[in-house]
């Protein structure tokens, strides 16, 4: 039951931060998805720890990332 709760909570938190980067950088869900992917694949990290850092600290931090449009 707590993975099921977890995975959920994974994916609101997902949702939220690709809408942030929607809304500020204009892409698509799916080049925000591919976004936060490539960046946890790149830092050996968990979407959902990159998902956070999107949502605190917002399009800066993808700029500082060197995240360019991949789509």
């Amino acid at each position: 039951m707590e993975k099921l709760t977890r995975q959920l909570e994974d994916r609101g938190v997902l949702e939220r931060a690709k809408g942030l980067i929607q809304a500020r950088l204009g892409w698509t869900e799916e080049q925000a998805y591919f976004c936060i992917r490539n960046l946890s694949r790149r830092r050996r990290t968990p979407m959902r720890k990159v998902a956070l850092e999107v949502i605190d600290r917002g399009a800066s931090y993808l700029s500082e990332e060197g995240v360019r449009r991949e789509v």
